[in-house]
């Protein structure tokens, strides 16, 4: 039998590679604060920071008319969402080792929806944790020269005097100067404190940390705590629950984590309030519709337009077949003071 790219259609490949994208955000910590969204257009339009401190009303005189108030967000942002996809090539030798197997080529396909399914995702992720960790997202790759500035607060990326890897640094005081800034442009405090594994640890050693869990005096700290105890610190001093991230992909044939080891980043509870019925406290990753998706040889439905769209193609020369997936996809802050990031190792 002759191989055919009808062996996997583009509904069966598409529908893989969904769930390959699905799962490998759902495996990662950030995704959940940014939630996948249908946008059926190709642009992003939105206020910045329109999830804000609440204007209060004034009283008036009776028969006085009416003030005027303002709406939240004091400048509007609009912009492209950018494509991105990703192929890999079952080649001509490929075709002659599966020869004659069972379904093997039909499998072949699915397995590379699976894989480019899985690294769109990935660098989804990436863009995710670049917007949080510095309010905004760069992209410089395949032609694509695109920055969008979410307008976070200057006073959200701070630096600590010391870093924390120095045990005497006041690590304390600085968490308790930086909650109060955050709680004067946000008026809540952060719920979810985003650290390494590295950040932790240096936390366990430092002793304005370990004096604040166990009450004693500087001559009588011991040299380390349980992570336990640090956590107990967060929560009861108003830091937030403290969350470790230490997320890794491979971007560029690097392995890159998705936010820095050197980072605490304060983020909101997931759920919360939403922007528009849709989206989370933060914002969304919003999916807008491929090319390939409205093309109705493809037989991808309406409803299902927006998100990752895969299909093996046939080439003759030389013989093969390309398995590719495409989207149009990026994480929008809407609410980007919610976002804090300090360098604190």
């Amino acid at each position: 039998m002759v191989y055919s790219s009808s062996f996997r259609t583009a509904a069966q490949l598409t529908a893989v590679a969904r769930a390959a994208a699905d799962a490998t955000l759902a495996s990662f910590v950030l995704p959940s604060y940014l939630p996948s969204v249908d946008n059926i257009g190709l642009s992003y339009d939105f206020d910045i920071n329109s999830l804000q401190l609440t204007e209060a009303a004034s009283f008036r005189a009776y028969d006085a008319e009416s003030p005027f108030g303002k709406t939240p967000g004091g400048k509007s942002v609009q912009g492209k969402l950018p494509a991105i996809s990703r192929k890999l090539r079952v080649s001509e030798y490929d075709q002659l080792t599966l020869f004659g197997q069972t379904d093997a080529i039909g499998g072949k396909f699915e397995d590379y929806a699976e894989r480019n399914g899985a690294a769109i995702a990935a660098r989804v992720a990436l863009a995710q944790g670049q917007a949080v960790e510095t309010g905004t997202i760069t992209l410089n790759e395949n032609g694509l020269i695109f920055t969008i500035d979410f307008a976070r607060a200057a006073g959200n990326t701070v630096t600590a005097g010391t870093v924390w890897t120095t045990t005497s640094a006041n690590a304390l005081s600085d968490l308790t100067t930086w909650a109060a800034a955050y709680r004067a442009v946000t008026g809540v405090s952060p719920a979810i404190a985003m650290i390494s594994s590295s950040v932790i640890a240096a936390l366990q050693k430092n002793t304005s940390i370990i004096g604040a869990a166990t009450g004693l005096a500087s001559a009588s700290l011991p040299a380390i705590i349980s992570q336990d105890q640090v956590k107990a610190v967060f929560s009861s001093f108003g830091f937030g629950q403290i969350i470790i991230n230490d997320d890794q992909i491979v971007y560029k044939g690097a392995t890159q984590r998705i936010v820095g080891s050197n980072k605490l980043i304060w983020l909101p509870a997931s759920g919360g309030p939403q922007l528009g019925g849709v989206g989370g406290v933060l914002g969304s990753t919003q999916w807008g519709i491929p090319a390939e998706a409205i093309n109705s040889d493809y037989g991808i439905s309406t409803a299902e337009a927006p998100g990752v769209f895969a299909a093996a193609f046939h080439d003759s020369d030389p013989e093969g077949h390309n398995v590719l997936a495409s989207a149009i996809v990026l994480p929008v802050l809407q609410s980007a003071n919610y976002t804090f990031a300090a360098q604190v190792i």
